[in-house]
């Protein structure tokens, strides 16, 4: 169970189940209402149904090297990478989000939690530290064009000014520690945060209250699918599909062939 899913059901919130235990609400009044809400002003969505892997240690960034398709050494602390994981016959196994928090410090986000199986099954390092985390954190996605404006009432002008694309920072939500990550799923300017568990509930109404002023309308998965396929993006279980390779999804952007070995 995802850290908002109680909250949802108690709601009546229209849920669909991902993976076993797994589930995201659909919608939470209309699909396209959602939708259009995210391209004018501001939607609100729960996006905790992915895989969070913890790979730390001196073999941190040689793992990580071997596991997905980007050179993630040239990164710097706060920075993110949109990538692939491959399977050994180069078809897409899912795309993935790398985080570096520290030198010897990365999280690895997942589209499935049963994704972690296999990043441990690849990781061929006698000296990193896999540790799952998707329990300990709700992921929640801030996406549209009036979303900056909310986050900089929340968490302060300059914090939410300075963050450029693909970076990410520590704020303050609701009384707790968050990361703050500008990237997004929808087409539109938008916001990842990744929120402790346990104030998971507290942080999603803070922001339901303060968007109010703003327009912000809780989205559901419907919402997202369809805005990702308006602005183009690929999605596992559709474009990803066990078969494709990075090149034929239009991804040979990600495929950093640079003289290392990674999977696929």
């Amino acid at each position: 169970m995802t850290p908002l899913e109680a909250r949802f059901r108690g709601r009546g919130v229209a849920l669909a189940e991902l993976e076993p235990g797994i589930c995201v609400p659909l919608r939470f009044s209309d699909a396209s209402k959602e939708h259009f809400a995210t391209r004018r002003a501001a939607g609100l969505f729960d996006f905790s149904f992915m895989a969070l892997i913890e790979i730390a240690d001196p073999g941190a960034e040689r793992a990580l090297l071997r596991l997905q398709t980007r050179n993630i050494a040239r990164m710097q602390a706060g920075r993110l990478a949109y990538s692939l994981l491959l399977r050994e016959d180069g078809s897409v196994l899912n795309d993935a989000t790398v985080w570096r928090l520290a030198p010897d410090r990365y999280w690895l986000f997942c589209g499935r939690r049963s994704d972690a199986a296999w990043v441990r099954n690849h990781a061929e390092s006698p000296d990193v530290k896999l540790a799952e985390r998707a329990a300990d954190f709700a992921v929640m996605a801030l996406q549209g064009p009036r979303s900056a404006a909310l986050l900089a009432r929340l968490a302060g002008a300059g914090t939410v000014g300075a963050l450029r694309y693909f970076r990410f920072v520590e704020a303050r939500l609701a009384g707790t520690d968050v990361l703050l990550g500008r990237l997004g799923y929808s087409g539109e300017l938008g916001y990842e945060l990744v929120v402790p568990a346990h104030a998971a509930p507290d942080a999603w109404q803070c922001l339901l209250d303060a968007g109010q002023a703003y327009g912000l309308c809780e989205c559901g998965f419907e919402a997202a699918d369809s805005l990702r396929i308006e602005s183009g993006y690929v999605r596992f279980g559709c474009e990803i599909d066990g078969r494709t390779d990075p090149f034929e999804l239009g991804l040979a952007r990600l495929v950093e062939f640079d003289g290392r070995g990674f999977v696929g």
